[in-house]
Order: C-alpha cells, then sequence, then structure tokens
C-alpha cells in the first residue's frame, strides 16, 4: 500500500491542479492521503489543504462540493486518527481552516448552500481533540460571546 501511495500521489496532486481534471481528482488525492502512512500524511497534506481551501470559493459549486469533503476527510485524519501535531503548528492550521469556513463576525459559512452537517462534522472533530480551541474560536463566536 505504501508503494502504491507514494507512486500515485505526485502525479495526482500535479494533475489535480488542473481546472480539466480537478473535480475529478480531488477525491483521489483525498484517499492517497487517508490511507497514507502518518509522516507521509505529515509532510504532505497541507499543501492539499491549501489548494481545498483556496477552491472552497471557487464559483462552481461542485468543485466548492468536492473541495468542502476533501476538507472535511483530510481533517477527520489529522484530528482524530493522526492526533494532530505539535501544539503551535495544530494551532495555526485550524485557525486557517476555521477562519475560512466560518468568516469573523459572519453568520454564514463558506461555501454557502452545502449541508450544514459537513460544517457540524468538522467542528465536532476539532472539538473532539481540542475542546478549548473549538469553543473559544468557534462557538463563542458563534454565540456572540466573548
Amino acid at each position: 500500500m505504501r508503494n502504491f501511495v507514494e507512486s500515485l500521489y505526485d502525479t495526482t496532486l500535479e494533475l489535480s491542479s488542473r481546472k480539466k481534471h480537478s473535480l475529478a481528482l480531488y477525491p483521489l488525492v483525498t484517499c492517497l492521503l487517508c490511507v497514507s502512512q502518518k509522516q507521509f500524511f505529515l509532510n504532505r497534506w497541507h499543501i492539499f489543504l491549501n489548494n481545498c481551501l483556496s477552491n472552497l470559493k471557487n464559483k462552481d459549486p461542485k468543485m466548492a462540493r468536492v473541495a468542502l469533503e476533501s476538507l472535511y476527510r483530510l481533517l477527520w485524519v489529522y484530528m482524530i486518527r493522526i492526533k494532530c501535531e505539535s501544539n503551535t503548528t495544530t494551532q495555526s492550521r485550524l485557525i486557517t481552516i476555521i477562519t475560512t469556513l466560518f468568516p469573523k463576525g459572519s453568520r454564514g459559512v463558506v461555501p454557502r448552500d452545502m449541508p450544514l452537517n459537513i460544517f457540524v462534522k468538522i467542528i465536532q472533530f476539532i472539538a473532539q481533540e481540542r475542546l478549548d480551541f473549538a469553543m473559544k474560536e468557534i462557538i463563542f463566536d458563534f454565540l456572540c460571546v466573548g
């Protein structure tokens, strides 16, 4: 499995950045990262994470949905299976994700018109490992507390 992931990943990631292939290849890149070993995932996921975050505001709702679902799966692996990284690295990655999905001072989410259960699950994954972060950075902001 390790050799399979390593042989496909770089080419697939490169092709996924092309508009023509992105809808089909985002799920494949996500799958390759999700089944990869811990160190492989930690060394590479942030590059694809940035691609996903930039596509959340894509005008094509299908691409925004695929990017959100990829983000959702990657976050599960990062938070639940791998149990994060160092405190500062994890904090900075989560801040980047949260500020993109839940803009400060806004009750809306990005991307709009997506199933809310995905956003609920994202908050749950974060809260399961970092409850204090989830409360302070997400929940209290939604409740306009603090």
